[in-house]
């Protein structure tokens, strides 16, 4: 996948807050040593994001990116069933 790609190219993985796959799911898929970065919406439920950001820093994640440039997220099926709407 996307992930081993990225290490396969020498360059960092941007794991993003919205996707297909889980965090879990796309830590588990990258390569020992595998440098990751990762892009976080903020979520209006803070608790989630603080939840978030201490899996990312577990994870050993060397970089925190925040967007800020979408106040309001759109409606996807995937994001109302995980809340983030």
């Amino acid at each position: 996948g996307i992930v081993r790609a990225a290490k396969k190219a020498g360059v960092p993985y941007m794991l993003p807050t919205l996707s297909s796959y889980t965090l879990e799911e796309m830590l588990a898929a990258r390569a020992p040593g595998q440098e990751l970065f990762a892009q976080l919406y903020v979520n209006p439920e803070r608790s989630r994001t603080e939840d978030y950001v201490k899996k990312l820093e577990a994870a050993g994640v060397k970089a925190l990116f925040v967007t800020v440039d979408a106040p309001q997220l759109g409606r996807r099926e995937k994001d109302m069933r995980n809340k983030f709407t």
